[in-house]
C-alpha cells in the first residue's frame, strides 16, 4: 500500500469537500460599487480556484499511484488519527461560521486558531495565545485593510473597521 499517495488522495478529496463549502457563499460577499478595481468577491474567488487546482492536480497524481499499487487503501489500526484530529476539526470549522455570524471577525478567528493549536497538541501561552493573536492580526489587516473586505454586522458584538481602514487603503493607493 503507498500511504503517501492515499493521504494525498484523501487530502485533496479533504481540500475538495472544503472548497464546495465556500463556493456558494462567496456570491453573498457584500461588493462596495465605490471600490474600484479588484473587489471583495475578486480575492476569494481567486484563492478557491487555486485550492482546486492544486487539489485536482494532487488528488489525480494520486489516484495514478494508488492504481499502481493495487488500490489498497486501509490497514488495520489507522482510525485513531481521523477521530482525534480531523473530527474536532470539523466540528470547529463548522463552530467558527456560527461564531463569524455571531461575533465577526477577531473573536472567532483567535478562538479558532487557539483551538486547532491545541487539538494538535501545542500547549503554552506563547502557542495558545500569543501565536493566534498575531496571525489573528495580520489575518485582519490583510483581508479588510488591504484587501479591503467588508465584515457583515454580527449578532452579538458589532464594530465597523472601515473608519480606520479607508485611510490605510488610500494610503496604499488601493482607493
Amino acid at each position: 500500500m503507498n500511504r503517501s499517495a492515499r493521504d494525498d488522495a484523501i487530502g485533496g478529496l479533504l481540500v475538495l469537500a472544503v472548497v464546495a463549502v465556500f463556493v456558494p457563499v462567496t456570491s453573498q460577499i457584500f461588493v462596495d460599487p465605490r471600490d474600484p478595481g479588484f473587489g471583495s468577491r475578486d480575492f476569494p474567488i481567486g484563492v478557491l480556484t487555486s485550492i482546486t487546482i492544486l487539489a485536482l492536480a494532487l488528488s489525480a497524481r494520486a489516484v495514478y499511484l494508488i492504481s499502481r499499487s493495487g488500490w489498497q487503501f486501509y490497514e488495520a489500526g489507522e482510525a485513531r488519527p481521523v477521530l482525534s484530529y480531523l473530527l474536532p476539526i470539523i466540528v470547529l470549522g463548522f463552530f467558527y461560521v456560527w461564531l463569524l455570524e455571531m461575533f465577526q471577525y477577531a473573536l472567532p478567528t483567535f478562538f479558532a486558531l487557539a483551538a486547532s493549536l491545541a487539538i494538535f497538541g501545542n500547549r503554552g501561552q506563547f502557542r495558545l495565545v500569543v501565536i493566534p493573536i498575531v496571525v489573528t492580526i495580520i489575518f485582519y489587516v490583510l483581508f479588510y485593510g488591504v484587501f479591503g473586505l467588508n465584515e457583515p454586522p454580527g449578532v452579538i458584538l458589532s464594530y465597523e473597521n472601515n473608519w480606520y481602514f479607508q485611510p490605510f487603503r488610500k494610503f496604499l493607493g488601493l482607493s
